[in-house]
């Protein structure tokens, strides 16, 4: 989207770091080859107004980092730039390899690349994994003892030793 001066600065936005993205901003619209310029900011005017704050800052801090020609990027090149961004999280360095991914996607579309180097790139793995333990049988025979109210343990003992689901629980009958 573009502002009513001609810029590639869309005329709302909003952010809590408006610095960042204003230098994304000037970053793209300062490039001294006029062809990268209008290829950043053509892919972008395809995109809504929340996705262009992201992908803006992701692919100025990418191409700020490499100083490659789009032609001449390939794997190790995008691998390298989220390997040295350790501050960001594993979502954000997958919204990073979202942003790049499309952006060659384009690129690769309209014969600007022969190939979309981003691709190649795994997405970064978890460092943690995205569930508990079950707990014990000593765990749950502690928190049915400890349980106050009759029915609650007999809901937890249900629970607990049949494997039902909660909501499987709750619409039992007496006469089921």
């Amino acid at each position: 989207t573009q502002g009513k001066t001609g810029s590639m600065k869309p005329t709302r936005w909003k952010t809590k770091n408006r610095g960042k993205l204003t230098d994304a901003y000037s970053y793209i619209e300062n490039f001294s080859d006029a062809d990268r310029k209008f290829r950043v900011s053509e892919w972008l005017q395809a995109q809504s107004l929340s996705t262009v704050r992201a992908y803006t800052v992701d692919i100025a801090s990418f191409l700020r980092f490499t100083k490659k020609p789009f032609q001449s990027i390939n794997p190790y090149d995008i691998e390298h730039f989220l390997d040295a961004h350790k501050v960001y999280c594993r979502a954000r360095k997958v919204r990073c390899l979202t942003s790049l991914r499309s952006f060659f996607r384009y690129l690769q579309a309209h014969q600007f690349i022969d190939s979309n180097p981003a691709i190649l790139v795994k997405i970064p793995s978890s460092e943690k994994p995205r569930y508990l333990a079950p707990p014990s049988r000593q765990e749950i025979n502690c928190m049915i003892e400890k349980e106050p109210i009759m029915r609650n343990k007999a809901m937890l003992f249900v629970l607990v030793n049949l494997g039902i689901r909660p909501g499987e629980l709750l619409a039992l009958k007496w006469k089921d």
